[in-house]
């Protein structure tokens, strides 16, 4: 018998570690900026100190990463979960973002620089 708390932390893509300055956009509960610390052609794991964020588990977002990479024209998702955890000697909320459609391999490679 399968486990259902294994199959659904089971990821379908291999994620990356990356530490990207980015921003998540919902145009219904607003935006809040922060960084993606792991990254698959699936989604994303994106954390931020910004605990006042009206985003909600299932919402509707755009991520948006900073600088030259073909993340910056933004990636459409649905945020799965929100953890709130101490950091060092700070809060943080992480939000795990799972895209409406995979990333093709072309953006994931061109993100890897």
């Amino acid at each position: 018998m399968t486990d259902p708390a294994s199959e659904r932390n089971r990821r379908r893509h291999e994620r990356r570690a990356v530490r990207l300055m980015a921003r998540l956009e919902s145009s219904v509960r607003g935006n809040v900026s922060g960084h993606v610390v792991n990254i698959g052609a699936g989604g994303a794991f994106f954390i931020t100190d910004d605990l006042e964020t009206l985003l909600a588990e299932n919402s509707e977002v755009t991520l948006y990463v900073e600088g030259d990479t073909p993340l910056a024209g933004g990636i459409a998702g649905t945020i799965l979960r929100i953890d709130t955890d101490f950091e060092d000697d700070h809060i943080v909320r992480s939000l795990a973002v799972r895209f409406v459609s995979p990333l093709p391999p072309k953006r994931m490679k061109a993100d890897e620089s």
